[in-house]
């Protein structure tokens, strides 16, 4: 994709927030957001589209009279097919608020070349590109009602985003469409749903349809089904759980959803061979942004298959980098919020983050990682710095988001977490990954202003540092950042088999590395559990009140376990 300057803007923002690495330069070098091995997609020759309504009706009179039914029927547009430039992140937002499903490729071409994401050539490098979407006569208002932040309304043949103060953006429409969405077969219509479309589709693929042979639906076809999977650190196959499939036949889609080993299957039965692509939107309700940004799910056109085929996709590391580094993102995601809830997991009982988390992964550009929970905030006065909330805000942000609501500003721009890739291994970047969960973890536990404190304190240090300066905020740091580094190195124990010894924990480089070493190991030898530690963490704004939740004092002696934290090892590896 292309580098559009919103991105650049957005990414100051976030070098500003909470950021966790092992290393010691957090801030991100704008110049390589291009991430290497970016695959484009590539459009061939424009299509005859069978859902227009001059195509479904041409269609419909043709079966009436190969049927021998003298009669005309007139049909009316169920859907339009349309296609928005927004001009910054706000306008991109109205069309977000309407649930549409945006494509940035138009739906009536042939594409050649599979990949991530499509730049029209008629649009500026720097600007976002077209954005196709098909939307159903139904959604479109006479009288705009504002009980929702935008509406949908047809002002002068095109269909226009409108809010309190008039048009936010004009989407034009590329054609009126009809689309049988049930079965249209009745007394008075006596075509059924499957012989409009597959008329429709002989017609524009200039099938001869004048016989009554082909008043016939075509008999074949089938229900897609398959696996999508990639290569993990050890070069075995492992499934991307949870993830969306798409099947698209040009202006129709369904969806299916990985299991937990990456199988999926579509339960509607397709008779064409629709285009399919992986979206980044999963099943336990978190996103990942990719190659939009913070402006769509990230998502991958793998290719048109047969409906009866077994669709098998396998995703390697050295051609499909940025697809290989959201499947690990999306398995780790995955896996965390599974084993915080399943009795078997590794971390039952532990506080699961919020189901809704968006997920920013930078790719190369960084291997510095952050969860500042910024969709998660309700207001800017939670980061105790509200001036410098607005400044920033105003500086970075104000070309491209049209608002002078900070905290709606937060809202559309920042992650809840962003994460770079830089020179990791699958093992490092699932295991990075759950360290950034266990601070989502903690933000569900201690609340929005609490966690500004944290917030804070980084943003002010860049980062965490390796000394004490006695800054506000620095004892939730140590808290939560012993806490998630002991997670991390537990998981690296018990998931990859690594080394329990010390110099091959991640979280060395601290003022806190005495604190980590100590709950790493607590964890590792299995003194406490994790779900034990987590619930320690309740009430916790200082290292000593997490030590005072999980030990009790002996009269001097060496502090005892205390028996409500006392460890049930809840798990069967």
């Amino acid at each position: 994709m292309k580098s559009p300057k919103f991105i650049i803007s957005i990414l100051l923002c976030v070098s500003l927030s909470y950021a966790c690495t092992d290393k010691e330069n957090l801030f991100i070098d704008n110049s390589k957001m291009d991430t290497h091995n970016s695959q484009q997609i590539v459009l061939g020759e424009k299509l005859d589209n069978p859902y227009t309504l001059k195509n479904m009706q041409r269609a419909l009179d043709t079966l009436l009279y190969l049927k021998g039914i003298n009669e005309s029927i007139e049909l009316e547009p169920t859907d339009y097919y349309v296609k928005f430039q927004p001009a910054d992140t706000t306008e991109y937002r109205a069309l977000y608020e309407q649930d549409f499903e945006l494509f940035d490729y138009p739906l009536d071409y042939e594409i050649i070349n599979n990949g991530e994401s499509y730049h029209a050539p008629s649009i500026p490098d720097g600007q976002i590109t077209w954005q196709y979407t098909v939307i159903p006569d139904d959604q479109l208002t006479e009288t705009v009602k504002y009980d929702k932040i935008y509406e949908l309304k047809k002002v002068d043949g095109d269909v226009v985003i409108l809010n309190k103060k008039g048009i936010v953006s004009r989407g034009i429409i590329i054609d009126n469409c009809f689309i049988p969405k049930s079965e249209l077969k009745s007394a008075t219509f006596p075509v059924s749903s499957e012989e409009l479309e597959d008329m429709a589709i002989k017609l524009v693929q200039k099938k001869e349809p004048y016989s009554e042979n082909n008043i016939k639906v075509a008999s074949s076809g089938g229900y897609p089904h398959g696996s999508i999977k990639m290569y993990d650190g050890r070069n075995n196959l492992v499934g991307v759980p949870g993830i969306k499939v798409r099947a698209r036949y040009f202006l129709k889609w369904k969806y299916a959803y990985t299991n937990g080993d990456g199988d999926f299957s579509f339960s509607s039965k397709f008779s064409k061979s629709p285009h399919f692509s992986i979206v980044f939107d999963n099943i336990k309700g978190f996103t990942i942004w990719g190659n939009w940004a913070f402006l769509a799910p990230a998502q991958y056109a793998i290719g048109t298959y047969s409906p009866s085929s077994e669709i098998t996709y396998s995703i390697q590391k050295a051609s499909k980098r940025n697809l290989w580094d959201w499947s690990v993102i999306s398995k780790s995601s995955y896996d965390y919020y599974a084993f915080c809830s399943e009795p078997t997991g590794i971390f039952h009982g532990v506080q699961a983050p919020p189901s809704n988390m968006k997920i920013w992964c930078i790719g190369d550009a960084s291997e510095s990682a952050s969860t500042p929970m910024s969709r998660h905030l309700k207001t800017a006065k939670t980061l105790s710095a509200e001036a410098t909330i607005i400044a920033f805000c105003a500086d970075c942000l104000a070309l491209q988001i049209v608002s002078g609501i900070v905290s709606f500003a937060l809202y559309v721009a920042l992650p809840d977490m962003f994460i770079g890739t830089k020179e990791l291994s699958y093992n490092d970047l699932y295991l990075r990954m759950f360290h950034e969960y266990s601070h989502a973890s903690h933000f569900q536990q201690i609340g929005e202003y609490k966690w500004g404190d944290i917030i804070m304190y980084e943003m002010l240090h860049n980062g965490y540092g390796k000394t004490r300066d006695n800054s506000k905020g620095e004892n939730y740091v140590e808290l939560t950042e012993s806490y998630s580094y002991a997670m991390q190195n537990y998981a690296r124990c018990k998931l990859f088999n690594y080394s329990t010894d010390y110099h091959y924990f991640s979280g060395r480089g601290f003022f806190f590395k005495g604190s980590m070493w100590h709950y790493s190991n607590l964890l590792i030898e299995e003194v406490i559990a994790p779900s034990a530690m987590s619930k320690a963490l309740n009430g916790a704004a200082h290292i000593n009140d997490l030590n005072r939740n999980m030990f009790i004092s002996n009269g001097g002696s060496v502090p005892q376990l205390n028996q409500e934290f006392a460890r049930e090892i809840p798990y069967d590896l």
